[in-house]
């Protein structure tokens, strides 16, 4: 509860807000997708012919998806990853 406190008053408007959200957002399904890919080769054993054609396809889409995003961390969304260290830290 202080942690969400604590990063929505460091946010000085609601678009650095929604850039530092989007930014997290995906990271997050570019390393699912990964770590799905990684699942199925290690785990449910298929062969990775099999696995990296969709892995290369969902990949390269959210590559391009984190890739837009990441234009917008000058704009505010790099103060989340500070507003974790200093939590972490504290």
């Amino acid at each position: 509860m202080i942690g969400t406190v604590l990063v929505a008053g460091i946010f000085n408007n609601t678009t650095a807000l929604g850039n530092a959200y989007g930014v997290c957002v995906m990271f997050v399904t570019f390393f699912d997708t990964c770590m799905v890919t990684l699942a199925a080769v290690f785990v449910w054993k298929f062969s990775p012919f099999v696995v990296v054609l969709p892995w290369l396809t969902i990949a390269l889409m959210d590559g391009a998806f984190l890739s837009s995003v990441l234009t917008k961390v000058p704009q505010g969304a790099v103060s989340q990853y500070c507003t974790r260290h200093l939590v972490r830290h504290s």
